[in-house]
Protein backbone atom coordinates (compact mmCIF):
# COMPACT_ATOMS: atom_id res chain seq x y z
CA UNK A 1 0.00 0.00 0.00
CA UNK A 2 1.44 3.41 -0.66
CA UNK A 3 1.64 5.82 2.05
CA UNK A 4 0.59 9.70 1.43
CA UNK A 5 2.37 12.21 3.32
CA UNK A 6 0.30 12.88 6.51
CA UNK A 7 -0.92 9.59 6.77
CA UNK A 8 -1.33 7.93 9.86
CA UNK A 9 -2.58 3.96 9.53
CA UNK A 10 -2.46 1.33 12.42
CA UNK A 11 0.17 -1.60 11.54
CA UNK A 12 -2.37 -4.04 12.62
CA UNK A 13 -4.48 -3.21 9.40
CA UNK A 14 -1.38 -2.99 6.86
CA UNK A 15 -0.43 -7.07 8.28
CA UNK A 16 2.24 -5.74 9.97
CA UNK A 17 2.94 -7.13 13.80
CA UNK A 18 5.11 -5.29 16.34
CA UNK A 19 8.10 -7.32 14.93
CA UNK A 20 9.12 -5.77 11.68
CA UNK A 21 11.42 -3.92 9.29
CA UNK A 22 11.66 -0.75 8.26
CA UNK A 23 13.89 0.43 4.75
CA UNK A 24 15.23 3.36 4.22
CA UNK A 25 15.93 3.33 0.25
CA UNK A 26 17.85 6.63 -0.97
CA UNK A 27 20.05 7.43 -4.30
CA UNK A 28 22.05 10.44 -3.06
CA UNK A 29 25.79 9.64 -1.55
CA UNK A 30 26.16 11.56 2.01
CA UNK A 31 22.98 10.83 3.31
CA UNK A 32 22.79 9.84 7.34
CA UNK A 33 19.30 7.76 8.08
CA UNK A 34 18.61 7.03 11.68
CA UNK A 35 16.02 6.38 14.05
CA UNK A 36 15.48 7.98 16.99
CA UNK A 37 13.27 6.60 20.10
CA UNK A 38 11.30 9.60 21.62
CA UNK A 39 9.81 9.89 25.13
CA UNK A 40 6.17 11.15 25.53
CA UNK A 41 6.77 15.10 24.56
CA UNK A 42 8.97 13.99 21.53
CA UNK A 43 11.60 14.21 23.64
CA UNK A 44 14.87 12.40 23.73
CA UNK A 45 15.33 11.09 26.91
CA UNK A 46 18.16 8.64 26.58
CA UNK A 47 20.56 8.46 23.77
CA UNK A 48 21.17 4.74 23.73
CA UNK A 49 17.59 4.98 21.80
CA UNK A 50 19.06 6.97 18.97
CA UNK A 51 20.19 4.49 15.83
CA UNK A 52 22.72 5.31 13.83
CA UNK A 53 25.53 4.39 12.07
CA UNK A 54 27.92 4.83 15.30
CA UNK A 55 25.29 2.92 17.65
CA UNK A 56 23.85 0.13 15.36
CA UNK A 57 21.42 -0.97 18.71
CA UNK A 58 19.43 -0.08 21.02
CA UNK A 59 20.56 -1.53 24.61
CA UNK A 60 17.49 -4.95 24.74
CA UNK A 61 18.57 -4.81 20.83
CA UNK A 62 14.83 -3.60 20.20
CA UNK A 63 15.72 -1.71 17.39
CA UNK A 64 18.49 -2.45 14.91
CA UNK A 65 20.14 -1.14 12.08
CA UNK A 66 22.03 -2.50 9.23
CA UNK A 67 23.17 -0.68 6.35
CA UNK A 68 24.65 -1.53 2.91
CA UNK A 69 25.01 0.57 -0.50
CA UNK A 70 22.30 2.97 -0.36
CA UNK A 71 19.56 1.25 1.90
CA UNK A 72 19.23 1.56 6.17
CA UNK A 73 17.43 -1.07 7.48
CA UNK A 74 16.08 -0.94 11.04
CA UNK A 75 14.81 -4.74 12.62
CA UNK A 76 12.30 -3.81 15.68
CA UNK A 77 10.87 -5.65 18.10
CA UNK A 78 8.17 -2.60 19.41
CA UNK A 79 6.44 -4.75 22.46
CA UNK A 80 9.72 -5.15 23.95
CA UNK A 81 10.68 -1.45 24.15
CA UNK A 82 10.41 0.05 27.55
CA UNK A 83 7.68 2.11 28.28
CA UNK A 84 9.33 5.57 28.17
CA UNK A 85 9.78 4.99 24.32
CA UNK A 86 6.68 5.61 22.87
CA UNK A 87 7.94 6.63 20.02
CA UNK A 88 10.14 6.04 16.76
CA UNK A 89 10.72 8.68 14.61
CA UNK A 90 13.11 7.70 10.79
CA UNK A 91 15.27 10.60 9.36
CA UNK A 92 17.26 11.73 6.87
CA UNK A 93 20.19 14.33 7.03
CA UNK A 94 23.21 15.62 4.62
CA UNK A 95 25.48 18.13 5.75
CA UNK A 96 25.40 20.03 2.47
CA UNK A 97 22.80 19.36 0.31
CA UNK A 98 18.77 18.88 0.41
CA UNK A 99 17.44 15.42 1.09
CA UNK A 100 14.66 15.66 -1.02
CA UNK A 101 17.09 15.28 -4.00
CA UNK A 102 17.82 12.11 -3.22
CA UNK A 103 15.63 9.85 -6.00
CA UNK A 104 14.68 7.39 -4.57
CA UNK A 105 14.01 8.56 -0.81
CA UNK A 106 11.55 5.32 -0.09
CA UNK A 107 10.31 4.03 3.18
CA UNK A 108 9.17 1.02 3.15
CA UNK A 109 8.19 -1.49 5.86
CA UNK A 110 7.76 -5.31 6.02
CA UNK A 111 9.46 -5.61 2.63
CA UNK A 112 6.80 -3.33 0.89
CA UNK A 113 3.35 -3.64 2.63
CA UNK A 114 3.58 -0.20 3.18
CA UNK A 115 5.31 2.17 1.36
CA UNK A 116 6.13 6.29 1.33
CA UNK A 117 7.87 8.10 -1.44
CA UNK A 118 9.39 10.96 1.18
CA UNK A 119 11.72 12.76 -1.80
CA UNK A 120 8.29 13.28 -3.57
CA UNK A 121 6.82 16.19 -0.42
CA UNK A 122 10.05 17.72 0.23
CA UNK A 123 12.02 20.78 -1.22
CA UNK A 124 15.50 22.41 0.33
CA UNK A 125 15.17 20.60 4.08
CA UNK A 126 19.01 19.21 4.81
CA UNK A 127 17.46 17.63 8.16
CA UNK A 128 14.19 15.60 7.53
CA UNK A 129 11.50 13.43 9.30
CA UNK A 130 10.41 10.85 7.31
CA UNK A 131 7.91 9.07 9.11
CA UNK A 132 7.01 7.44 13.06
CA UNK A 133 5.67 4.35 14.31
CA UNK A 134 3.84 5.22 17.94
CA UNK A 135 2.12 3.81 20.40
CA UNK A 136 -1.78 4.26 20.22
CA UNK A 137 -4.22 3.52 22.73
CA UNK A 138 -5.34 0.59 19.86
CA UNK A 139 -1.69 -0.41 19.11
CA UNK A 140 1.16 0.52 16.98
CA UNK A 141 0.67 3.14 14.56
CA UNK A 142 2.80 4.63 11.36
CA UNK A 143 2.42 8.31 10.14
CA UNK A 144 3.95 9.53 7.38
CA UNK A 145 6.18 13.17 7.89
CA UNK A 146 8.06 14.40 5.02
CA UNK A 147 9.31 17.34 6.78
CA UNK A 148 12.34 19.16 8.45
CA UNK A 149 14.76 21.73 8.25
CA UNK A 150 16.51 23.42 5.67
CA UNK A 151 19.14 24.91 7.77
CA UNK A 152 20.70 21.13 8.83
CA UNK A 153 20.19 19.34 11.61
CA UNK A 154 19.73 22.46 14.00
CA UNK A 155 15.90 23.61 14.00
CA UNK A 156 15.50 27.18 13.32
CA UNK A 157 16.17 29.97 16.13
CA UNK A 158 12.94 30.24 17.69
CA UNK A 159 11.49 27.18 17.05
CA UNK A 160 11.16 24.48 20.80
CA UNK A 161 9.19 21.75 19.24
CA UNK A 162 12.14 19.44 18.42
CA UNK A 163 14.23 17.98 21.36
Amino acid sequence: MQLQRGEKRSLADLGIGSQCEVKVEFGMDGIDIAAFGLEPGQKIGDDRYVVLFSNPATPGGEVRMTSSGNAASFVLDLDRLPASIDRIVFTATHDSRAVGESRPLMVSIDGGKATFDAAAALTNEKAVMLAEIYRHSSGWKIGTIAAGFAGGIRPPRGYHGWR
